[in-house]
């Protein structure tokens, strides 16, 4: 059971891991969210 424990956990470890450190984003501009804003109408916009 522990070793199952340790699998799990050297797992979940390395997904975080690739996850966090597989891509990067690059955005050619800001966009600063106003009340009101919902995503489907930023993502309209862009």
């Amino acid at each position: 059971m522990k070793s199952l424990k340790t699998l799990f956990l050297g797992t979940t470890l390395a997904a975080g891991a690739l996850f966090f450190m597989g891509t990067s984003a690059h955005a050619d501009e800001a966009y600063t969210v106003q009340s009101g804003d919902t995503l489907s109408t930023i993502s309209q916009k862009y």
